[in-house]
């Protein structure tokens, strides 16, 4: 009871927002407010038909290996032969604990039955999900993938471009850390009565945003494999703490209704960029927006003034910067978890891969740099990625940009990537090699506050931002003669190029980047005069004989 001038409860609510409360985000309420987004989809988002109708008006084939819904708690493998179907595919995390899995010993039996009290908590509550939404059919990869057979994992991880680029919706356990957790959770409102008013009162639901996406939090959105299972899906339906967000090509919008649809620093925004549509002409996306970085070490070029391939580009390697941040179980699976994305890129645009890299942007894949103070020990060998390839040394690599009109000193002779399997050519490698024709110079390296330090031809004025930690071989790669330098590109402020380091008579390998600003440079105010200068340096590369340097 409220007496004399005291306020009434919700007066003090700042900043209240009418919601849409469930109860559970598994109940049948909260289904209907799936159905009703996927007919606004459906009827009023052009993006997202346009996507749907350059397919056919036929509906897709379903994958190899798909979950049937048969009964209430009564599922099945199915193996599809030419079958069409709608269908939705489980985005999760398998956590420590081992998930249920099909193996080869299992198969026959789950293409029988697979009893319903062995599936995780998470896989029945999606299956119970599917089924107020009335679709048949889910793609759960620890089930339609036989674990235990690397030529069948090898075909499937090839093949989830159409996987998730085909599916209705993808549905994703963005709150559990484990395949045991489930997907469901309650709102816990609270009620609050004055006379004939009351209210149902909730907190607000955190939303991913920069800063907050963490293990705890958002545990799915910390996981490489998420990344082209967000991008290439066509919508997502997050189930997170107390609510659901749904994004489709449009936007996203969420179950709290804190606003009409979310910001683009929040879940972002899907882009026909990672369509399987190739006729469809993209805007410059935002990719994975919530996980954008809190600075802009790529964005040192006018985006209004670049072409479209070099947005294209320069997107590929925004969501790279991300990625190569994210956690992967096994570290050979860097390739594998963006090849579909690599494969409707490539498709889409023409583009010829390599190691995560693109021929025909060289100029810019190439000036990738580990950022961190403390640097690997040693090459990631379990990723198979050669050294000239950021996979090459796990997580945490980034990308700098070359400004348009910078003056190019190398040109590519070969790239010769040779994939593990013919049934995914942008997934693991058997071997990679990468021959350039340019100037080599030859440096020795010394240590430095800010890295390492380079002299060429007894002149500092260098500056090294190694790859990994070159202790080890510093002293015999100097006595020796081992560490060279060859340009990539000039632009106003700089030339930045690569450190190689040659064992014996072998090839070469990449182990860091170099950088010398010009005459005006920032750096160069500090510097003693008798220091290289950018200026300098162009004028001697432009008069010595180019060598033909193959990097492994």
């Amino acid at each position: 009871m409220i007496r004399g001038s005291q306020q009434l409860p919700w007066v003090q609510l700042h900043n209240a927002k009418p919601t849409t409360l469930f109860g559970s985000t598994g109940s049948e309420l909260a289904a209907e407010w799936v159905q009703a987004r996927l007919k606004e989809c459906h009827k009023l988002h052009p993006e997202c038909r346009s996507i749907e109708s350059s397919r056919s008006s036929m509906k897709p084939l379903l994958p190899k290996r798909i979950i049937e819904i048969v009964d209430d708690r009564r599922v099945r493998l199915k193996e599809p032969v030419e079958e069409r179907a709608d269908y939705v595919c489980l985005s999760h995390c398998w956590g420590d604990a081992k998930a249920l899995v099909t193996e080869t010993a299992t198969l026959h039996q789950y293409l029988d039955e697979i009893v319903w009290d062995e599936l995780p908590k998470t896989f029945r509550d999606a299956i119970t999900f599917l089924r107020y939404l009335e679709i048949r059919y889910i793609w759960i990869d620890s089930l339609c993938i036989i674990q235990d057979s690397e030529e069948d994992w090898l075909e499937q991880s090839g093949s989830m471009a159409d996987i998730y680029s085909f599916a209705c919706i993808t549905v994703a356990a963005t709150r559990a850390s484990t395949s045991s957790a489930g997907l469901f959770t309650n709102s816990h409102e609270v009620a609050i009565s004055y006379g004939n008013v009351q209210l149902l009162i909730c907190e607000q639901p955190k939303h991913a945003s920069p800063g907050n996406v963490t293990d705890k939090a958002f545990p799915l959105l910390t996981r490489g494999w998420v990344v082209q299972e967000m991008l290439l899906s066509p919508r997502v339906l997050h189930f997170c703490n107390g609510e659901l967000v749904y994004e489709c090509m449009r936007g996203a919008v969420c179950s709290c209704c804190t606003t009409e649809k979310l910001s683009s620093t929040d879940y972002g925004r899907k882009d026909p960029v990672w369509s399987i549509d190739t006729k469809r002409v993209s805007r410059l996306p935002k990719l994975w927006s919530f996980l954008r970085l809190n600075h802009a070490a790529t964005d040192d070029f006018d985006q209004n003034k670049c072409p479209p391939e070099e947005q294209h580009f320069g997107e590929w390697r925004r969501m790279l910067m991300r990625y190569s941040d994210l956690k992967l179980t096994f570290e050979k699976d860097r390739f594998p978890a963006i090849s579909g994305l690599a494969r409707c890129f490539s498709n889409k645009f023409k583009a010829t891969y390599a190691a995560g890299l693109w021929v025909e942007n060289l100029r810019n894949d190439l000036l990738w740099v580990m950022p961190h103070r403390v640097k690997p020990e040693r090459r990631r060998l379990d990723a198979g990625a050669p050294s000239w390839s950021w996979a090459s040394c796990g997580e945490g690599t980034t990308s700098y940009m070359c400004p348009l009109g910078s003056h190019l000193y190398f040109t590519v002779v070969a790239v010769d990537c040779v994939p593990l399997s013919e049934h995914d050519p942008f997934g693991q490698l058997k071997s990679a090699t990468l021959t350039l024709q340019g100037p080599l110079i030859p440096l020795i390296l010394k240590r430095s506050k800010k890295g390492y330090d380079a002299q060429f031809d007894g002149q500092w004025g260098i500056e090294v931002e190694p790859d990994l930690n070159l202790a080890p071989i510093l002293a015999d790669a100097n006595e020796q003669g081992l560490f060279f330098g060859l340009p990539v590109v000039r632009s106003e402020m700089e030339i930045r190029g690569l450190v190689l380091h040659r064992q014996n008579d072998g090839p070469y390998e990449r182990v860091g980047l170099w950088f010398c600003p010009s005459q005006e440079g920032y750096y160069k105010q500090f510097d003693p005069l008798e220091w290289w200068r950018a200026e300098a340096l162009h004028e001697i590369f432009g008069n010595m004989k180019l060598e033909t340097v193959v990097i492994v």
